[in-house]
C-alpha cells in the first residue's frame, strides 16, 4: 500500500488486547513521534492486526503476513520521518532550538532508527518441517511460535490440539483444547504446590537463570507422570483420601479435587497417559479405598482412572464400616443416594460393577446388602424400582 502527499498511516495500539489499526490521515508534525512510537511498540511486542469490520469495506491489510505488515509499518515510519524533516526545514536552528524542535527530531531520528533496525522474521517454513519443529516444542514455547503470521498461527493451533489430546482432550475444538490445556495445567501448580498430592519424583521444575528460582514445569511434569505406577497411583489416592473423612460420618471440606466431580481434568489426563502395572495385595485396598469415595463423591474421571488399573471391587475396609464399593452407591449405609449424585451415572456405575463381577449380596458392618439400602432409597419412585429390578437381575437377595 502506498501513500502520497501528506496523507499518512495513522496507527492505533490497544496494548489491553495486543491488538493495533490503521487508517490514512493527515500529517500532523506535533503527532509524528507518537504515531513512531505506537510503530516501534507493535514491531517489538509482535501486536496483531485488526481489521476494520464494515460490510461495505474490505480491510485488504487484513491478508497481510506479518513479514508484509512490518514492511509496511517501516515504509510508514520512513514516510513520517520525510514529511517531519520537510515540515521543519523551514525553521532556523535557533528557532528549532528554542520552539522544541531539535530535540523533537532527535526523538524522531531516534525512533526511526529504532524501528528500521527491526529485523524481518524469517519466512514460513515448509508445512512439515513445522510440524516437526511443533512437536518438540513445550506448550510454554507455542505462543511465540503461533505469533510469526497468519499460517504459524494455525499451524500451531493444531499443535494445540494434538497436545490436548495426549492429556486426555477428546474434543476437536482447537480454541477449547487451548483452554483444556491451560487449566490442566493450572491443576497442576494447585495439586503440587497446595495440595501436595503428586509424588515428588515425579515434580518437573525450571530454573530461571537470573536468581536460579524453580519453577514449577507442569507439562514436563505430566510427561513424567506416564510411567506412574498402579500401587504409586492407589497409594496417592489414598494419602489423599483420608483427607475426606471424618470419623463421625461426614465429609471433609478438604475434599476439593473429589468433590469437583468430573470437573478435574488431571484425573482424566491420568487415565490417558498412564498404564497398569502390578498391584501387591496389600495395596489393593488403597485403591478400593479411594475408588468407593470416588463412587460417594459421583467423581467418574476418578473411577474411570482406577477402573482402568483394575481396582479391585469386592473389598472392603473398616474405616468404611465394611462397605464394599457397591454398598458405596448408595451411600454406604445411610440411604442418602441423591446427595452426591448425578443419577444417571450412577445407574451406569451399578452396571459396570455388577458386569464385572461384584458381590450382589456381600453385606456390610450392619448387616446391609445393595438391595436392602435400594429398598430406603431418598428417590424417585421410578428409579427407585429400576435399580432394584437391576439388582435383581444379577441375583441380589436380602
Amino acid at each position: 500500500m502506498s501513500v502520497v502527499s501528506n496523507k499518512i498511516l495513522d496507527v492505533i495500539v490497544d496494548k489491553e488486547n495486543k491488538t493495533f489499526r490503521m487508517s490514512e490521515t493527515s500529517f500532523k508534525r506535533e503527532s509524528a513521534a507518537n504515531v513512531l512510537e505506537n510503530i516501534a511498540y507493535i514491531m517489538e511486542h509482535n501486536l496483531t492486526y485488526k481489521a476494520i469490520e464494515h460490510k461495505h469495506y474490505h480491510d485488504l491489510k487484513a491478508a497481510l503476513t506479518r513479514n508484509e505488515m512490518m514492511t509496511l509499518l517501516k515504509k510508514t515510519a520512513r514516510h513520517i520521518t520525510t514529511q517531519y524533516e520537510e515540515e521543519t526545514a523551514k525553521y532556523g536552528w535557533l528557532e528549532k532550538k528554542f520552539n522544541g524542535i531539535k530535540s523533537e527530531q532527535e526523538k524522531i531520528d531516534s525512533l526511526s532508527e529504532r524501528i528500521q533496525k527491526r529485523v524481518a522474521i524469517p519466512t514460513l517454513l515448509p508445512k512439515e518441517i513445522t510440524r516437526s519443529i511443533l512437536s518438540y516444542l513445550p506448550v510454554s514455547d507455542m505462543a511465540k511460535f503461533e505469533q510469526v503470521n497468519h499460517e504459524t498461527a494455525q499451524r500451531t493451533s493444531v499443535a494445540y490440539l494434538d497436545r490436548a489430546r495426549v492429556f486426555g482432550y477428546e474434543g476437536s475444538d482447537e480454541k477449547a483444547a487451548k483452554v483444556y490445556l491451560k487449566e490442566l495445567f493450572n491443576e497442576i501448580h494447585l495439586l503440587c504446590e497446595v495440595e501436595k498430592l503428586i509424588p515428588e519424583k515425579y515434580i518437573a521444575y525450571n530454573y530461571n537463570s537470573e536468581n536460579k528460582k524453580p519453577i514449577l514445569d507442569p507439562e514436563k511434569t505430566l510427561n513424567n507422570l506416564a510411567s506412574l505406577t498402579t500401587p504409586e497411583l492407589f497409594s496417592m489416592l489414598a494419602d489423599s483420601t483420608c483427607k475426606l473423612l471424618k470419623f463421625d460420618g461426614g465429609y471433609s471440606s478438604e475434599s476439593w479435587f473429589m468433590s469437583s466431580g468430573s470437573n478435574i481434568k488431571f484425573f482424566k489426563c491420568l487415565h490417558k497417559i498412564t498404564s497398569k502395572t502390578d498391584c501387591p495385595q496389600d495395596i489393593k485396598i488403597l485403591g478400593s479405598c479411594a475408588l468407593s469415595l470416588s463412587i460417594a463423591f459421583n467423581n467418574i474421571n476418578i473411577f474411570n482412572l482406577l477402573w482402568k488399573h483394575n481396582v479391585e471391587i469386592n473389598l472392603t475396609d473398616p474405616s468404611f464400616e465394611k462397605n464394599t464399593a457397591l454398598h458405596f452407591v448408595f451411600g454406604g449405609g445411610s440411604g442418602n443416594f441423591m446427595f452426591w449424585i448425578d443419577k444417571g451415572q450412577k445407574v451406569e456405575i451399578i452396571k459396570r460393577l455388577l458386569e464385572h463381577g461384584v458381590d450382589v449380596n456381600a453385606r456390610n458392618g450392619e448387616g446391609q446388602t445393595a438391595l436392602t439400602l435400594a429398598r430406603i432409597l431418598n428417590g424417585r419412585e421410578g428409579l427407585r424400582k429400576e435399580i432394584i429390578k437391576l439388582l435383581l437381575q444379577h441375583g441380589a437377595t436380602e
